[in-house]
């Protein structure tokens, strides 16, 4: 029976904090690009330099990749939208519904809490919502 060892896709090395998803883009090594997609390797994730694996496929001339990865990023981008303005949705809808309550009991005496979102930045120049949860 053969042994399944489980790697983590995000695993940086120790000189320029790139993940194995750096040297396959870097390479031009598209399947290899693919799995490590697959495994779940972090698209957005920089190294020391703040420069992600698009990046280095693009200056290497390894234009496959890079538009793959390119994408692949504006896909996974979507599909954090959709997933974003769903819960947005259920929040506004939350708070209409709080409200509505507040005002048919009088008021509460307990202060409302002042609503966060966290946002950071990815390799590409666009705010991405950060999970406190």
């Amino acid at each position: 029976m053969p042994h399944l060892y489980l790697a983590d896709p995000n695993h940086t090395d120790k000189i320029a904090g790139q993940t194995p998803l750096f040297y396959a883009a870097r390479e031009g090594h598209l399947d290899m690009c693919k799995i490590l997609i697959e495994a779940g390797c972090d698209l957005a994730l920089q190294d020391t330099l703040h420069k992600t694996a698009h990046h280095y496929a693009k200056r290497n001339g390894k234009t496959d990749v890079a538009d793959y990865l390119f994408n692949e990023y504006q896909t996974l981008k979507e599909q954090r939208k959709i997933q974003t303005d769903s819960r947005q949705e259920s929040n506004i809808e939350e708070r209409t519904t709080k409200k509505s309550k507040t005002k048919k009991d009088g008021g509460s005496s307990q202060p409302n809490k002042a609503q966060y979102r966290l946002y950071r930045s990815d390799a590409f120049g666009n705010a991405n919502e950060v999970s406190t949860g």
